[in-house]
């Protein structure tokens, strides 16, 4: 309290203000996903029990889960496939309306499309932003199916499932999602082989 007030003071000084630790909140979102809430107990010891779903086997195997959002980072942990490196995939684009690329023996993410009303396909691969990416991860982000990846307190709620993604961000801009007008025609047929839908 001294030392705000002492430099309060200082001619030089014109705002002060506290600067708080960011801390990382989703460790608890595969839980909350799962049962709708967290006790003190549980927020206490998020690695240390398999989560609800997961103890009754459901842990989305054979399932695609369609993602429709901001971007997607190839290189990230919890999607990265050992067979496919991040600039390899993004070699692979292909097609008109969408360009995409389809691999499904892919560990995590079988397809990637651009937005089929985006202006500037090319510019749109990545995650600028990361919220894509977050999305994602609280899905089915996990860095593998072993009993310490899955013990992980960011693996998603889903981590047996796969990914089709499609890619709404442009690079002029990727806080402004580029939508088409009719998700039902222009989404969802892109996403054909996913059975749960998730546009955000």
């Amino acid at each position: 309290d001294a030392a705000v007030d002492w430099l309060s003071r200082q001619s030089l000084v014109t705002w002060l203000e506290p600067v708080f630790k960011a801390t990382l909140l989703n460790a608890a979102g595969g839980w909350i996903s799962q049962t709708g809430g967290l006790d003190i107990t549980r927020y206490g010891d998020l690695a240390g029990d398999i989560r609800p779903y997961w103890k009754a086997g459901i842990m989305g195997n054979g399932s695609i889960v369609g993602v429709t959002d901001s971007g997607l980072d190839m290189g990230h942990c919890f999607f990265v496939d050992d067979n496919y490196s991040p600039e390899a995939v993004k070699g692979m684009l292909n097609g008109s309306s969408p360009l995409r690329w389809f691999l499904p023996d892919h560990r995590k993410v079988i397809q990637y499309a651009i937005s089929p009303s985006a202006t500037d396909p090319a510019s749109y691969y990545g995650d600028e932003i990361g919220h894509g990416t977050h999305v994602c991860g609280t899905v089915a982000g996990t860095t593998g199916l072993s009993s310490t990846g899955l013990l992980q307190t960011d693996t998603g709620a889903a981590p047996a499932a796969k990914l089709s993604f499609i890619d709404v961000a442009g690079a002029e801009s990727p806080l402004k999602l580029t939508l088409p007008a009719s998700v039902e025609s222009s989404l969802l047929p892109v996403h054909k082989h996913a059975c749960i839908y998730r546009n955000y």
